[in-house]
């Protein structure tokens, strides 16, 4: 089973929950991790499973107007490119696979319903693409660190989206790369 993850990083944050998802899901799944930037429009035929992941800006997933802020506050101008909003847009949806969504947000901030993953979750389903799972993971401030645990949860997380064959499990592949 082939599964992509889609991301959207500003400071490193979302990115580093990324590949903990995609580090997780590799003892049962053969996983590519891209920049929404450079994603194929149409995922691969054997693709069963998307998972995008992006900060919350304003409630929701990322504006070009929300990136251009937050290159003012620090982040790379490379980073500042197409996101998740703009893929998911362009996304050629004839494909068969499932869409999970995770973000990542500030953790002083409220607790609205509305986020990054519960955007690109509707977006996905106005498509037509199922969808199997939203999670917001918490940063500490808008540049971050990722907050003590959430890195582990995040890899938890993601062993629910697919089905671990007899005998493996997300463990199996080891620690936790440190970035």
């Amino acid at each position: 089973m082939r599964v992509l993850v889609v991301l959207e990083s500003m400071f490193g944050n979302t990115e580093r929950i990324g590949w903990a998802v995609a580090h997780a899901l590799r003892p049962v799944a053969d996983v590519d991790v891209v920049g929404a930037s450079v994603a194929p429009a149409l995922p691969g035929s054997d693709v069963r499973l998307v998972i995008v992941g992006a900060p919350t800006h304003g409630f929701s997933l990322p504006t070009a107007q929300s990136r251009k802020e937050a290159v003012h506050q620090g982040a790379s101008p490379d980073r500042a490119v197409r996101g998740v909003r703009e893929w998911l847009d362009a996304l050629d949806a004839s494909a068969s696979f499932d869409l999970a969504a995770f973000t990542t947000r500030v953790e002083r901030a409220p607790r609205f319903p509305r986020g990054a993953a519960a955007a690109a979750a509707r977006i996905a389903r106005h498509r037509g693409i199922r969808v199997v799972g939203t999670e917001a993971f918490l940063v500490k401030g808008t540049q971050g660190p990722v907050v003590d645990g959430e890195v582990e949860r995040a890899a938890r997380w993601a062993a629910t989206l697919l089905p671990v064959p007899a005998g493996r499990t997300p463990e199996d592949v080891g620690p936790l790369p440190r970035s």
